[in-house]
């Protein structure tokens, strides 16, 4: 399954995209290809979620399959990717 969705900035929350079934692997990334950063370091607002592996940093999940769809949280200090930056269109591949 293919989509689109738009970031809410939601940090606590998160944002769920509802796929009606629990993929097993997704791809995300930035529809218009941005990257951001700090200062000379930047990053790439995109990833491959897997069922048993978030994308995440330590402790910090940044996206996450769940039982209907994914979730994407919006992450924005020390350079790790946001995927659900407020207004910022990401693209995915869903795998059933």
């Amino acid at each position: 399954v293919t989509g689109t969705y738009t970031g809410n900035g939601d940090e606590t929350s998160g944002y769920t995209v509802n796929l009606g079934f629990k993929p097993k692997a997704v791809i995300i990334w930035a529809t218009d290809g941005t990257s951001g950063g700090n200062g000379n370091i930047p990053f790439s607002d995109g990833g491959i979620i897997l069922d048993t592996q978030p994308i995440q940093s330590g402790s910090t999940i940044h996206a996450e399959i769940v039982n209907e769809g994914f979730k994407v949280y919006t992450v924005e200090s020390n350079n790790r990717p946001s995927y659900n930056y407020s207004k910022l269109q990401h693209t995915y591949i869903a795998f059933k």
